[in-house]
């Protein structure tokens, strides 16, 4: 389900721009690696992670 290869293939074949995707494995980190195993990360968390990256594609 994940690409690790960054090529220009991989590049023009994503859906998403690099900034979503790096979200996405930022979130998808908090997620496996939240407190006792609960495999959950609350709202307020997931929109904070996103935070440094909205500043960085606007910026």
């Amino acid at each position: 389900m994940i690409n690790i290869k960054q090529d220009k293939m991989s590049e023009i074949a994503a859906n998403y721009t690099p900034t979503e995707l790096k979200y996405c494995r930022e979130l998808f980190d908090a997620i496996v690696n939240a407190d006792h195993e609960n495999f959950a990360v609350n709202s307020m968390h997931a929109l904070r992670l996103g935070q440094p990256l909205k500043r960085c594609d606007h910026g």
